[in-house]
């Protein structure tokens, strides 16, 4: 019977028979070499060994962020590629940079009203435009040995800006961002402003002795491209509110407060309203009814 021939075959054979198979299947560099899928696609082998193409799986390389003419901001044209293939749509690249935010008169009045304040994706923003220009100088090692790794820039560029105490503060963290941002946007003073509090935020983040400075070893964990960085929410009573999140307490009426990065951030403009008033000179909220000041304060930071 052929099970019984089966059996008597030597073991040796077939592993050989089971090699020679393996070495005649087609590699995915094979079968895709003359395959081309277009942008935000990536060249694949289906069940029966035929080349496929299906939507990329994930964008590699350094982040080149660009406007899409859907009014979306990407990290990388293949980000933006990537997602018109999901959607099955057509998106093309409006221009470089982050897309300018088009806003209405009444939109633009009420971002005035709300205080200026550093989120957590602007803080990530920050670090990863930090990442990006720091690698830039990284060299990589030839035959011959040589070459400059990420840490070795960090140290240079460390040194560079250190004041002398081996530590580096918010602004020294600032002078590493001299180099002109690649944004289609001009810059103002609210995004200088933004800028100065996100260094304060990651310097925040990345300060493990709570010392408000960072050590050389500080700055390399807190610039670490894999780190997932800390998401915080902020309390008032009972409540958790989101990072972005907006409250209009009444006891401050005409003043805004946002939750950024585990903090509340308020505005401290003069209201006169009924029975409330700011000291103007103080910039301290004045209320004639004082356990109402007394139970904002313990939920929010003014």
């Amino acid at each position: 019977m052929v099970s019984m021939a089966f059996l008597h075959i030597p073991l040796f054979a077939l592993l050989s028979v089971v090699e020679i198979t393996a070495q005649h299947l087609p590699s995915k560099s094979q079968v895709c070499a003359n395959v081309f899928c277009g942008a935000g696609r990536e060249c694949a082998i289906n069940e029966n060994g035929h080349p496929i193409c299906l939507c990329i799986e994930e964008c590699r390389g350094k982040p080149r962020v660009v406007c899409g003419d859907n009014e979306r901001t990407y990290m990388s044209s293949c980000d933006l590629h990537r997602d018109a293939c999901l959607m099955g749509s057509t998106i093309r690249i409006a221009h470089s940079g982050p897309c300018i935010e088009k806003q209405t008169e009444e939109e633009a009045e009420e971002a005035d009203s709300q205080p200026v304040a550093c989120l957590q994706a602007d803080r990530e923003a920050l670090r990863q435009v930090l990442i990006q220009q720091l690698e830039k100088y990284v060299v990589p090692r030839g035959w011959l040995g040589g070459g400059v790794d990420f840490r070795q820039v960090i140290e240079k560029q460390f040194q560079a800006v250190d004041g002398g105490d081996g530590k580096l503060d918010s602004s020294e963290l600032l002078d590493l961002l001299k180099e002109p941002s690649r944004t289609a946007h001009p810059p103002s003073s609210r995004q200088d402003i933004v800028r100065s509090l996100c260094s304060d935020a990651l310097l925040e983040m990345a300060d493990k002795d709570k010392d408000w400075k960072l050590s050389l070893e500080e700055l390399h964990k807190g610039l670490d491209r894999h780190l997932s960085p800390p998401h915080k929410k902020c309390s008032l009573g009972d409540e958790q509110f989101e990072d972005g999140a907006l409250q209009r307490a009444a006891a401050l009426d005409c003043n805004m407060c946002m939750c950024a990065t585990g903090n509340w951030v308020c505005t401290k403009r003069l209201c006169r309203v009924g029975d409330k008033e700011m000291d103007k000179d103080s910039q301290q909220l004045t209320f004639k009814k004082q356990n109402v000041v007394k139970n904002m304060e313990e939920s929010l930071k003014i």
